[in-house]
């Protein structure tokens, strides 16, 4: 009791509250067995929402933040946002290594699985130096 007596005498003393004694709910929360499946999913969507703007506001405090770093750097915004990570990007399509002899409309990369003909081409006990095309 003396315990409580002293944080309500700071209270009286600062104008404010520093913690809550109770371990009741807020006022805003609510029992939300309670809820139509209706409303549940209209407070889905607001919920959604509220962390679709927290997210998109936290993005644009750090880009803020990133570019005053590049400002006091010597950078223009539009040098920073020109700088790509080494390797970044597609690097187009790997370049054609065999083509099937009997129909060179089909040809492998040498990448990923093998497709049928080169399998069928294996299986005839051919090599892949057969059919590798010269670049």
């Amino acid at each position: 009791m003396s315990s409580i007596r002293s944080v309500r005498q700071q209270v009286a003393r600062h104008g404010r509250v520093l913690f809550s004694l109770t371990l009741k709910q807020p006022a805003t929360m609510q029992d939300l067995s309670k809820y139509s499946l209706a409303k549940l999913r209209a407070l889905e969507e607001q919920v959604n929402d509220a962390l679709k703007t927290h997210h998109f506001l936290n993005i644009s405090k750090a880009r803020e933040q990133i570019l005053h770093i590049a400002r006091n750097a010597g950078l223009t915004e539009k040098q920073v946002l020109a700088i790509k990570a080494p390797g970044s990007g597609k690097s187009g399509a790997a370049a054609v290594s065999y083509t099937n002899p009997d129909d060179p409309a089909q040809q492998w990369s040498g990448r990923g699985r093998q497709p049928a003909w080169v399998k069928a081409w294996l299986a005839a006990g051919k090599s892949l130096e057969d059919i590798k095309t010269s670049a």
